[in-house]
């Protein structure tokens, strides 16, 4: 199966940059001898569903038998070039803007995240040590774990020191 081109995305779909959203600019058939249509031209392409992190969803589109994310989509559209990681700036796996979507790379992607379920601290990288009675604040980025002490308060953890534009406390 061949790689899907720019030239090729822009033949099926389009893409707003401004809303995000990817329309058919084509019918899509199926059955037998393919007079079945499924999609119609100018219908709205993908479907909402959960991403590898079952706490995010995200919108895929199949093309050609081929399920892609639509924040890859996107950045093959506008770029002309496949992204290695792509990052939603405010979390929303749905909202495919161009402007909200950015190039990462795992450590800062990990980065810009939402704190963990079990977190009792509302902050990432933050938890509280009942031995010692204080709050500990250590953060892994690019494979290293950074241990920034043990605090009375909250205001222990300096994330952006590390992660400048990716960092989210919470």
């Amino acid at each position: 199966m061949a790689v899907l081109t720019q030239e090729r995305l822009k033949e099926l779909l389009h893409y707003d940059p401004e809303t995000g959203v990817f329309r058919w600019l084509v019918d899509i058939r199926n059955g037998e001898h393919r007079a079945r249509i499924l999609v119609k031209a100018g219908d709205i392409a993908g479907y909402r569903g959960g991403g590898r992190n079952s706490r995010t969803e995200y919108v895929s589109i199949r093309i050609e038998r081929r399920l892609y994310g639509a924040h890859r989509l996107a950045w093959l559209y506008v770029k002309g070039e496949w992204p290695p990681l792509i990052d939603h700036r405010d979390l929303d796996g749905t909202n495919n803007r161009f402007l909200n979507l950015r190039l990462s790379d795992k450590s800062s992607n990990a980065a810009n995240t939402s704190p963990p379920r079990n977190n009792t601290s509302g902050v990432k990288g933050v938890y509280f040590d009942r031995n010692r009675n204080r709050w500990v604040a250590e953060i892994w980025h690019q494979n290293k774990k950074y241990r920034m002490g043990r605090h009375r308060s909250l205001e222990g953890a300096a994330a952006r020191e590390l992660f400048g534009e990716f960092a989210r406390a919470a």
